[in-house]
């Protein structure tokens, strides 16, 4: 075990806490306080394309967007990362979303847009259009 195990104060309701840090394979640090809820923990992801290009787009000098995500396997646990798990979610709402626009009325129209956010529904209109366009 490459870790180190400590206590500190919570930084919200001054109880001990547990903390944990470890940096093996990447540096991590972790606390949790069973008096208050607080957590702490290091996270790790993968941004989705549009995230990242979004990213990318804002350096100084600007990076030129990326057609297709680069291999991405690094993991510190097993199971999906949150961006699978969110690009899972956004599969669900683009196929909900698709079966209401289907219905071309103004008020599915309408409960459409109300129903989905920004992000969902421009995920949406590209999984239809990318569907569109397979043979």
């Amino acid at each position: 075990m490459s870790g180190v195990s400590g206590s500190m104060s919570c930084p919200n309701c001054g109880q001990d806490v547990d903390t944990y840090s470890d940096w093996k394979p990447i540096n991590t640090e972790s606390m949790e306080c069973l008096h208050c809820g607080l957590y702490v923990a290091t996270m790790h992801d993968y941004y989705l394309l549009i995230d990242l290009n979004e990213r990318r787009a804002e350096q100084e000098p600007p990076l030129e967007p990326l057609t297709e995500l680069p291999k991405q396997e690094f993991r510190l646990s097993d199971g999906e990362t949150q961006s699978e798990e969110r690009h899972r979610w956004l599969k669900h709402i683009a196929a909900i979303y698709a079966r209401i626009r289907a219905d071309r009325t103004d008020d599915a129209m309408e409960l459409a847009r109300q129903v989905t956010s920004n992000e969902e529904r421009d995920f949406a209109e590209k999984e239809m259009y990318e569907d569109d366009q397979k043979p």
